[in-house]
C-alpha cells in the first residue's frame, strides 16, 4: 500500500479554507489525537437556537439575533414571544383573522424561509464542489476533522490526557472486587440513553446484544455445535453491584468493553483497491447491504427498503461513482428539516486472517494475505459504508447506533410521515393485509421487526419487507409421505396378511385443491441466516408456477431475502413499521418551541401557531417533531408531551370550529394526517403540559425543561402555505371549548355515575388520560379524586387527591394523567372518588366567561348533557373506585 497525504478540512468555518502545512498520514491509520473543549456542547446549543431564531423571524442579521438571543440568555420562547409583540406593534397589521407578520406577499416565501422539498434527482452542494475542487488543486486526499479517523468517532469518548495519566498512576476507578471497573453506556430510552457509567469488572457474562452482530452469533453456533446444542459454561462469578457514572471520561478505555475502538483500523476505501461505489450499472440495491459487527440493524433494514427506491436515493446520496479526493455528501432529514453531511472514505477496518470466508463479504487482499473489510457495513460496494458513516457522525460516533428502531431510520431517511403497527390478538388480520398490500401498491417502505428467534429467525433483530403478493387458485405443493406410496393388505384383497404393496398414484389421486396464498418478502440486513419454516428457499410449497407467477428473479437464495406465509410473519415478528412516502410529494417546515406558559395554562405553551391554506384539495399529513435523543446523548435531554389542536373556517367566516384533535404522552412526534380544502382556512396550535416543568426520577428531580425546540412539518400532493402568526390572535376561550368538544365526542372513554345527574369521565388519549367533570344539577358538584400512580405515570394537570368544585350546569376538565415515554410497565391506573353536594356559582352561565387556563369551567354543552342522561337527577351522591384497563392507557 503506497503512502498519500491526505489534507484536513475544517468544514465548521463559513469560507471553508484549507489548513496549510503538510499532514503526514497514511492510507491505514491506526488512531490520531484530537482534543475538543468541554464547550463544544453549549455551542452547538446555542447555534441550534441562533438557528431556529433565524427561521422562524425570517431575520439575515446573524449579529442582531444573536444579541437579541443574549439578552433574554438563550430562552428562545421568550426571545420569538418578544420579537413578534414588537413587529405586531410596529407594523399595526392586527385583524379579526390575526396578525399577519410577513411584510409583502410577494416575499413571503424568501421572508419566512418556508422548506419545500420535493423528490427529485439532486446535484452535489456548492460546498462539496469546492472542497472537491481544492483537494485536486493541491492533489490531496479529503480527511474529515469533524469526524477524525480516532476512537472518539468510534465509541463517543472524548480523547483527554487525564485518563492515561490516570492509568500510568494505577488511579484508574476499581469496583469492590479490586478489579479496573468496566466501561458501558445506557442503552435503555430515557433522559440517560448514551451516558457513560462504570460497572464490576469482574463480572461480565457473555449476553446477547438487542442488536447482534453477524460474528457474535456464528461464534455462539459454532459453540452449540462443539457442545452438541449446549453453549460453553463457565464458572460462575458474582457481582460487586459497582456503579458510577462516568461523564468526564476519566476511566481509562483501552481495556473492557470499549477497548475495541482503539484497535480498529482507518482505511481508504478506493477503486484502486478493488471497491466500488455501486455496480457498473450505476443502481442501489437492497443486496448491496451488509451489516458488519455493528448493532445497527434498524437503520441498514430501513436503508434495503429505501435503496429499491431511486428518486429517494438519489435524494440521499448524490453520487455514482467513486472520486479520488474520496469526499462525499450525504443528506438526511434531521428532526424534520433536510441537511447534508460531508464524510471522508477514512472507513473503521478489521483485518481477517487468510483463507477466511464470509458469506455475501468481500474485502481487500493484502501483501500478506490479510483480508481487509469495512467493520461495520460490509461489502466491496461502498455507498452503505459511507452513508453509515455520515449517519454516525450526525450522532456523534459509531457507537450510538447500537440498538435502534426502524421507524427511527425511515423517517431519516425519507422524511415521510410513519405509522407502527404492533401484532396483537385483537387485530383484524385480514384488514391489517388488505392494507399491506395498499402500502405496497403505493409504493410505501416497510420494515418488521422481531421479539424472539429459531426457525432461522434473529431474536430482537430488524427486518426489510421488501414485498407483498396474494396469488388467487394456485395449487401448492407438498411433501410427499409414505403412505401415497404403499398399502397394507386390507386395502388390496389380493395381498397376504401383512404385505405390503407399492402403489402406483394417479393424476387424480395426486391432484390438490387449488386455494389463496398470501406470501411476503423479507431480507435480513446480515445478507445470511434466511427462515427456514414453510415458503422457504427449501420448502415443498414451491412449484414452478409459482415461481414464475412471483418472479424468478425474486426467488434467488443466499442473499439474505426469503419468503414466508403472511400468517407466520404475524405470528413471528412483533410489530412493523411503514413510511408513507411518495413520489412527486413535498415537504414544508417551520420551526416553533414550546414552554410551559407563566400562568401554567398548556394551551399557551407554544407563542406561535401555524395558519395553513391550500389552492387545491390535498390529502396531508401534519407533523409536531422534537430534536432526536440519539443525536443529544451527552445530556439529559428527554422529549415532552406534545399534542395537536386543529381549527377550521370558511374563508368569509371569522369564528374557528374544531376540525381535528391529537392528544399524546411523552413522544418525539405528534403525527395527524387530515383533507386540505381550499376553501378552508386551518390553524394549527400545539401545546404541551410538561414543558417547563420538573422532571421526576425515583422521587428526584433530575432536570428541568426550560424549552422543547419543535419543528412543524407538512407532507402532501399539493402546495401548502404555512403562515406562522403569535398565539394571542386566536384568543383563549375558543381552544378551550375545542378542546372540551374533543374529549366529550371521543369514542374511548369510561363513563362513572356519581347521581344527582353528574358524571365524571376518563377519556383515553394516545399515552394519556383526561378526566372531566360534568355537573347538569341545579347545585354544585364537591368532587375527591385520588388517583394511584406508578412510577412513570405523572400528573400532567391538576393535583393529585384534590377535592374540586364543578357548578350547576357546568363541565370542567379536572385531572390529566401522562407517562414519560420510557418508564411506563403497568399500564392500569387504579382511582377513588367521593363526592358531596355544594353552593355553586352561575358565573360559568353567563356569556362573559373569565378564563383561568385548562381548568376553566365551560357551561354545560349538548354533548355533556348526554352524557349526563346516564344519571338521575334524583338518586344520591356516590362514592366508589374504578380501574383503567390497560389497554386503554398503552399508546396506540
Amino acid at each position: 500500500m503506497s503512502a498519500s497525504s491526505p489534507i484536513v478540512l475544517d468544514l465548521s468555518s463559513d469560507d471553508e479554507e484549507i489548513k496549510k502545512g503538510s499532514v503526514k498520514s497514511e492510507k491505514m491509520i491506526f488512531s490520531m489525537s484530537s482534543t475538543r473543549n468541554d464547550d463544544d456542547e453549549v455551542i452547538k446549543n446555542q447555534e441550534r437556537l441562533l438557528y431556529i431564531f433565524l427561521d422562524v423571524t425570517g431575520l439575515k442579521d446573524r449579529v442582531r439575533a444573536k444579541q437579541q438571543l443574549r439578552d433574554f440568555d438563550f430562552d428562545i420562547d421568550h426571545c420569538l414571544a418578544n420579537y413578534f409583540e414588537k413587529n405586531s406593534q410596529t407594523q399595526g397589521c392586527g385583524s379579526k383573522k390575526g396578525v399577519d407578520l410577513r411584510a409583502d406577499k410577494k416575499t413571503k416565501q424568501s421572508t419566512w424561509g418556508i422548506h419545500r422539498i420535493k423528490h427529485q434527482q439532486t446535484q452535489p452542494s456548492n460546498k462539496w464542489k469546492k472542497i472537491v475542487e481544492r483537494c485536486r488543486e493541491l492533489c490531496v486526499e479529503f480527511v474529515d476533522q469533524d469526524f477524525p479517523p480516532n476512537s472518539t468517532s468510534l465509541d463517543g469518548r472524548r480523547q483527554n490526557s487525564t485518563s492515561s495519566t490516570l492509568a500510568a498512576q494505577g488511579k484508574q476507578s476499581k469496583c469492590r472486587c479490586g478489579v479496573p471497573a468496566l466501561i458501558r453506556a445506557v442503552q435503555e430510552d430515557g433522559p440517560n440513553y448514551g451516558r457513560f457509567f462504570l460497572s464490576c469488572g469482574k463480572h461480565n457474562p457473555r449476553k446477547r446484544r438487542r442488536m447482534e452482530s453477524i460474528e457474535d452469533t456464528l461464534e455462539l453456533e459454532k459453540e452449540k455445535q462443539e457442545t452438541s446444542g449446549e453453549p460453553k459454561k463457565g464458572l460462575p462469578r458474582k457481582s460487586c453491584q459497582f456503579f458510577q457514572w462516568d461523564d468526564n471520561h476519566e476511566q481509562d478505555g483501552t481495556k473492557g468493553e470499549k477497548a475495541w475502538s482503539h484497535k480498529l483500523a482507518w482505511f481508504r476505501y478506493t477503486s484502486k483497491n478493488g471497491f466500488s461505489l455501486t455496480k457498473p450499472t450505476g443502481q442501489f440495491r437492497p443486496e448491496h447491504i451488509k451489516q458488519g459487527s455493528m448493532g445497527n440493524c434498524w437503520f441498514l433494514s430501513a436503508l434495503a427498503v429505501v435503496a429499491e427506491k431511486p428518486y429517494l436515493m438519489r435524494r440521499i446520496f448524490p453520487h455514482s461513482e467513486m472520486n479520488e479526493t474520496g469526499c462525499y455528501e450525504v443528506n438526511f432529514c434531521l428532526d424534520g428539516k433536510w441537511s447534508s453531511t460531508i464524510v471522508d472514505s477514512l472507513l473503521p477496518t478489521i483485518g481477517l486472517p487468510p483463507r477466511t470466508k464470509i458469506a455475501g463479504q468481500n474485502g481487500f487482499k493484502t501483501e500478506s494475505g490479510i483480508i481487509l473489510r469495512p467493520a461495520f457495513a460490509a461489502g466491496s460496494i461502498s455507498w452503505p459504508a459511507i452513508v453509515e458513516k455520515a449517519y454516525a457522525k450526525v450522532h456523534g460516533s459509531y457507537h450510538r447506533l447500537n440498538g435502534g428502531f426502524i421507524s427511527e431510520a425511515l423517517y431519516d431517511l425519507t422524511g415521510a410521515p410513519l405509522e407502527r403497527i404492533v401484532f396483537h390478538a385483537t387485530y383484524d388480520f385480514d384488514e391489517l393485509f388488505a392494507r399491506l398490500l395498499s402500502f405496497s401498491t403505493s409504493g410505501f417502505l416497510m420494515g418488521i421487526a422481531t421479539s424472539r428467534g429459531g426457525d432461522g429467525l434473529v431474536s430482537s433483530h430488524a427486518y426489510s419487507l421488501l414485498g407483498v403478493y396474494e396469488l388467487y387458485g394456485v395449487v401448492v405443493g407438498e411433501q410427499k409421505t409414505m403412505k401415497k406410496f404403499f398399502t397394507k393388505k386390507e386395502e388390496k384383497s389380493h395381498c397376504n396378511d401383512d404385505e405390503v404393496v407399492f402403489v402406483k398414484s394417479t393424476k387424480k389421486e395426486d391432484s390438490e385443491e387449488k386455494k389463496n396464498v398470501r406470501l411476503v418478502r423479507i431480507r435480513n440486513p446480515w445478507g445470511i441466516r434466511e427462515w427456514r419454516g414453510k415458503w422457504s428457499s427449501s420448502s415443498d410449497e414451491w412449484t414452478e408456477r409459482i415461481r414464475n407467477q412471483i418472479g424468478n428473479d425474486l426467488c434467488k437464495q443466499g442473499d439474505g431475502t426469503f419468503f414466508m406465509a403472511y400468517e407466520d410473519m404475524i405470528q413471528r415478528f412483533d410489530h412493523m413499521d411503514v413510511a408513507k412516502c411518495q413520489e412527486g410529494w413535498m415537504r414544508t417546515s417551520r420551526a416553533g418551541a414550546l414552554k410551559m406558559h407563566a400562568t401554567g395554562d398548556p394551551l399557551r405553551s407554544s407563542n406561535i401557531i401555524f395558519y395553513c391554506n391550500v389552492k387545491e384539495k390535498t390529502w396531508a399529513y401534519l407533523s409536531v417533531l422534537q430534536w432526536k435523543k440519539r443525536a443529544n446523548a451527552t445530556s439529559q435531554f428527554w422529549y415532552t408531551d406534545v399534542s395537536i389542536l386543529i381549527l377550521s373556517r370558511k374563508r368569509a367566516e371569522e369564528t374557528f370550529t374544531l376540525c381535528q384533535c391529537l392528544l399524546q404522552g411523552v413522544q418525539q412526534t405528534c403525527d395527524i394526517e387530515l383533507f386540505l380544502d381550499p376553501q378552508n382556512e386551518y390553524c394549527i396550535i400545539p401545546f404541551s403540559h410538561f414543558s417547563g416543568k420538573p422532571e421526576i426520577s425515583c422521587g428526584a428531580v433530575v432536570q428541568k425543561k426550560t424549552s422543547a425546540p419543535i419543528q412543524f412539518t407538512t407532507y402532501s400532493s399539493k402546495t401548502i402555505d404555512v403562515k406562522p402568526e403569535v398565539r394571542k390572535s386566536i384568543g383563549l376561550i375558543l381552544p378551550l371549548q375545542c378542546l372540551h368538544s374533543t374529549l366529550l365526542s371521543a369514542q374511548q372513554n369510561i363513563l362513572y355515575d356519581l347521581g344527582r345527574g353528574s358524571v365524571v369521565i376518563a377519556i383515553n388519549g394516545d399515552g394519556c388520560i383526561y378526566f372531566v367533570g360534568l355537573n347538569s344539577s341545579e347545585k354544585g358538584l364537591l368532587l375527591n379524586l385520588r388517583l394511584e400512580l406508578i412510577n412513570g405515570q405523572n400528573m400532567a394537570f391538576g393535583q393529585n387527591n384534590d377535592t374540586f368544585i364543578v357548578n350547576p350546569k357546568s363541565q370542567s376538565i379536572l385531572l390529566i394523567v401522562a407517562n414519560d415515554g420510557y418508564r411506563v410497565k403497568n399500564n392500569c391506573i387504579n382511582f377513588v372518588f367521593k363526592t358531596d353536594s355544594v353552593a355553586g356559582n352561575d358565573k360559568c352561565l353567563r356569556s362573559d366567561i373569565s378564563y383561568s387556563g385548562l381548568g376553566t369551567q365551560l357551561p354545560l354543552s349538548l354533548a355533556g348533557e348526554l352524557q349526563c342522561t346516564n344519571s338521575k337527577l334524583g338518586s344520591k351522591l356516590k362514592c366508589g373506585k374504578g380501574t383503567l384497563d390497560g389497554r386503554l392507557w398503552k399508546n396506540k
